[in-house]
Formats: C-alpha cells, sequence, structure tokens
C-alpha cells in the first residue's frame, strides 16, 4: 500500500455504487477522499479542503460536469489540480429470439 497521506481526491458522482467503488480504492491507498453526489457543492469542496485531483462525472443532476469545468476554469489562478472527467453511459443488453 502506497501512503498519500497528504494528497486528496475530489469524487464527483452521482452514481453511489461508483462513488463507494472509488472511495474504498482510494482510501486502501491512502488518499484523502472528499465526495460531492452532484456539482453544486463542488467549489465549497475546493476552497475548503483544495484537493490535488477531482474525478467529474459529466452527466449529473443539478449542475453537470461541464458547469463545474466552467466554474473551475474561472477560478484557475485559485486551484493547481489535475481533473479527469468521467462520463459511464448506460449499456443496454438486447436479446433476440426466435
Amino acid at each position: 500500500m502506497t501512503v498519500n497521506k497528504n494528497k486528496k481526491i475530489l469524487i464527483v458522482e452521482d452514481e453511489p455504487f461508483l462513488v463507494e467503488m472509488y472511495k474504498t480504492r482510494f482510501e486502501q491507498d491512502g488518499y484523502g477522499v472528499y465526495v460531492a453526489l452532484n456539482g453544486t457543492p463542488v467549489m465549497d469542496i475546493m476552497k475548503k479542503n483544495k484537493p490535488d485531483l477531482v474525478l467529474l462525472d459529466i452527466v449529473m443532476p443539478e449542475k453537470n460536469g461541464y458547469e463545474v469545468l466552467k466554474d473551475l476554469k474561472g477560478k484557475r489562478s485559485d486551484y493547481c489540480i489535475y481533473i479527469i472527467l468521467i462520463w459511464i453511459r448506460k449499456v443496454k443488453l438486447l436479446i433476440l429470439t426466435d
């Protein structure tokens, strides 16, 4: 296990299963993890916790990932971070039978 005590990650994702998966893995590797279930609280979390990395979902309720990126771009001088955009589309399985 790598110890990353000083490194912080913000997960911005509205799907609870994915949040828990990412959060568990990052915490196991010693990262500090913050979570936002939509884009609305991101700027407050950024200001208070100054994460080093943001995992940002694009499709979310209330405030989507593109709107969050626009907000972050406007505050570019306040933060020096990496942002990874996530967009997981639902896969539908169609089974055709005779």
